[in-house]
């Protein structure tokens, strides 16, 4: 068995049991072997792929992660008998194939197909007597075979990973065909993902083959709404051609970016879940999620950064600009004396470039008050950041602490 869930062609699989108790019987077995982290590989859908190749993971660890991938290998075609069969038989032959995603314009159709993998690539004839292949004007191969010429066809799909979808893209997916309507990266646990929602262009088509239920593309009084979302490690059938890609892509957003010390933040559009990122250089650097009127800015690895408070709105040319007061954070559920406010009528990418400087100004001070001879301050002898904060010293260790808020070490008031 190989498929799209596995990094590796294995063959754990029971095969004298029925393929609903294969299933069950690799996840025990994995379970067996490492049950936390088979736990999680299940919960993620074997999409924790840095985990298994770059984890230190032991053998056991291996050998779990493998199966709970198996399993989803034989889950993907487990309701599609004669996909079912051609796998088993070719697992009794001992003949290497893959369950590989193609899509189908069929909706009730099953979007996989088992093919065998060759140990070469196939090769054209053309050094036979009787055939020659040649490039026409555009770039496609001219056959000639006897008295018979055909031109191989133009591809109608590319499969892509998330990371290399555009806006404008047509993604088949369940029958769909889902345009994309905007790219929203996002930190992920394990790498970057990303999440994309667009437009279902076939609803009526969709409706009526009964394979997506009108609810699930219903979203804010839309009705074809549909999101493409995952990591690299999804791939997505795209029809061809694609658009262009922008030579340089505009921020999104009602903001204005009119601050000279921000127009190198880009900020995302709305995920559908009510968060936005905002990237420099491409990069996630901080992203942003509604609670209530509130605002609450986080660092890419989660830890809370600050709190956004909108203005009412002022209509200009038309169009409502919002402005934002940007006060700091060192608890994501309660509002400290600590906190201070750092940016007041500023745009959104204003205010959260002001709370990132205000973070990067607080670690470069504590690193200035080291000690000369570049000794790390000490509290009580340990290691600390030393920077300032609520009348006291910051507390935390500074190999943990680099994009992190400071915390008061009770005791080191002056």
């Amino acid at each position: 068995m190989h498929s799209s869930y596995q990094v590796q062609a294995t063959h754990y699989a029971d095969m004298s049991l029925s393929v609903h108790d294969r299933i069950n019987d690799l996840h025990r077995r994995a379970d067996g072997l490492a049950p936390r982290l088979a736990e999680e590989t299940l919960d993620a859908g074997c999409t924790n792929l840095t985990v298994r190749e770059h984890g230190n993971l032991g053998p056991r660890q291996q050998k779990a992660w493998d199966m709970v991938a198996e399993a989803h290998g034989w889950n993907a075609i487990s309701d599609t008998s004669e996909l079912l069969a051609q796998a088993e038989q070719y697992e009794r032959d001992g003949i290497s194939y893959r369950i590989a995603w193609v899509g189908r314009e069929d909706l009730n159709a099953s979007p996989f197909e088992v093919v065998t993998e060759p140990t070469e690539a196939p090769q054209c004839p053309a050094e036979s007597p009787s055939h020659a292949c040649v490039l026409d004007d555009d770039g496609h191969t001219e056959h000639c075979d006897g008295g018979g010429t055909w031109t191989d066809p133009e591809p109608t799909t590319a499969t892509v990973p998330t990371g290399q979808l555009r806006v404008g893209d047509v993604v088949l997916n369940y029958g769909m065909r889902v345009r994309i309507d905007a790219i929203n990266p996002s930190p992920g646990q394990y790498g970057p993902a990303w999440s994309c929602p667009g437009t279902v262009l076939n609803v009526a088509e969709v409706l009526a083959a009964e394979v997506v239920p009108a609810s699930f593309m219903t979203r804010e009084g839309r009705r074809d709404y549909w999101a493409v979302q995952g990591n690299n490690r999804a791939r997505w059938t795209v029809e061809l051609p694609r658009p262009e890609v922008p030579a340089d892509p505009e921020p999104t957003g009602p903001e204005p970016h009119g601050e000279a010390e921000t127009a190198d933040l880009f900020v995302t559009a709305d995920d559908g879940h009510r968060t936005r990122s905002l990237l420099r250089d491409g990069e996630v650097v901080a992203f942003i999620r509604w609670s209530g009127d509130v605002i609450k800015v986080y660092f890419p690895g989660g830890t809370i950064l600050g709190r956004l408070y909108r203005s009412g709105g002022e209509r200009v040319a038309g169009e409502i600009i919002y402005t934002y007061r940007a006060w700091t954070a060192s608890d994501r559920l309660e509002i400290r004396p600590a906190d201070t406010e750092v940016a007041r009528g500023a745009s959104l990418p204003g205010a959260v470039a002001a709370l990132l400087q205000h973070a990067a100004d607080a670690h470069r001070q504590a690193g200035d008050q080291a000690g000369e001879d570049g000794e790390p301050y000490t509290i009580n002898g340990a290691p600390a950041c030393g920077a300032p904060v609520d009348g006291g010293r910051c507390g935390r260790h500074p190999r943990y602490h680099d994009g992190q808020p400071h915390i008061k070490e009770p005791g080191t008031e002056p």
